[in-house]
């Protein structure tokens, strides 16, 4: 289960956009979206905090995410950074036997342009 504290809690059901990311997979080869997929739910399995914008670094190269910046986004930085998104949100409610919570927060003031998820005791 996810829970989006930017909207008082609200369970979340399904990945937003969809059409817009549907269309962005679309253009991804199979292989490349179960490499990105696997290396996120890596990620979500070790626990603690986990912030879209500092979890692919900021050099995909060589990464899984490469072909998100490439292929699916075709070189634009925002929609890919908002196709990782997306993709993180997907590998979150994949997760259906944990609860977790997200949101948008700050960070030494500043608002921290992506999601920030957490899972929930």
């Amino acid at each position: 289960m996810l829970l989006d504290f930017d909207h008082g809690g609200r369970t979340v059901m399904q990945v937003p956009f969809q059409s817009e990311f549907n269309f962005w997979k679309s253009r991804m080869k199979a292989t490349d979206i179960v490499a990105i997929k696997a290396d996120i739910h890596r990620a979500l399995s070790s626990g603690g905090i986990h912030t879209t914008s500092w979890m692919p670094g900021a050099d995909w190269s060589g990464t899984p995410y490469d072909a998100i910046y490439w292929d699916a986004a075709k070189q634009d930085h925002i929609a890919a950074a908002k196709c990782f998104g997306l993709f993180v949100m997907e590998c979150v409610l994949e997760r259906e036997a944990e609860n977790w919570g997200s949101g948008h927060y700050e960070k030494d003031g500043y608002p921290i342009k992506g999601r920030t998820y957490f899972r929930l005791a």
